[in-house]
């Protein structure tokens, strides 16, 4: 009876563990969005540059150079903080499926802020069609999809401790939210948008059993 008992208790301890151990990198996930958007990143761009001339002429004067800057430094902080995200969950928090939750909190939090938004956008007498909440509909799905990528691929640097990963994470987050800044239909930005997300998806899943190799 014993040994039955002992079987039955180690079943139902694993059963817990599977379904509470996606809720370590989804916390994390929505963190590291939380931390190096909300708390950090947002705030220095509202707040502390505007204290500055140069910063405050820049739109006009170098709208490129201007769009650049707010691409390279979204990029820098959220890979960044993926990164010190995964250092802090440990190597118990470094599968595939992992990553996929991660990159679902991430983005997630970044869908309920930007619809949040746009709530209070709607209570103060601003007119959002359905078009618009299609569109930003399909922009927050290519979103969520490029963050699940984008999280896999900070993940493997993080199992293979090689920081090239990081570096290229940060490079086509750069580039992407660099397109939604200089391209001018919003159409076009939306098709990008969503062909960034199903190609970083397709890397993550092609990726896959790289993360059956253990560390």
């Amino acid at each position: 009876m014993g040994y039955y008992a002992n079987q039955a208790a180690v079943r139902l301890a694993g059963k817990a563990f599977r379904k509470w151990h996606d809720l370590a990198p989804l916390c994390m996930g929505a963190a590291a969005f939380g931390v190096s958007q909300l708390l950090l990143r947002l705030p220095i761009l509202q707040h502390v540059l505007p204290q500055f001339d140069w910063f405050l002429m820049l739109p006009y004067t170098r709208p490129v150079f201007y769009g650049l800057f707010l691409a390279v430094t979204a990029g820098l902080f959220e890979e960044t903080a993926r990164w010190i995200g995964y250092r802090i969950l440990g190597k118990r928090y470094r599968g595939f499926r992992d990553g996929i939750v991660f990159g679902l909190g991430h983005g997630g939090l970044e869908a309920l802020w930007v619809f949040w938004m746009i709530g209070k956008q709607v209570l103060a007498g601003a007119a959002v069609s359905p078009l618009n909440l299609a569109v930003a509909l399909l922009e927050r799905l290519g979103a969520v999809s490029f963050h699940v990528g984008a999280s896999v691929m900070v993940l493997l640097g993080v199992r293979q401790k090689k920081i090239r990963w990081l570096f290229l994470a940060v490079a086509l987050h750069t580039l992407l939210d660099l397109c939604a800044v200089l391209v001018n239909s919003v159409w076009i930005s939306e098709g990008i948008a969503l062909a960034a997300g199903a190609g970083m998806l397709l890397w993550a899943f092609r990726r896959k059993r790289t993360f059956a190799v253990s560390d």
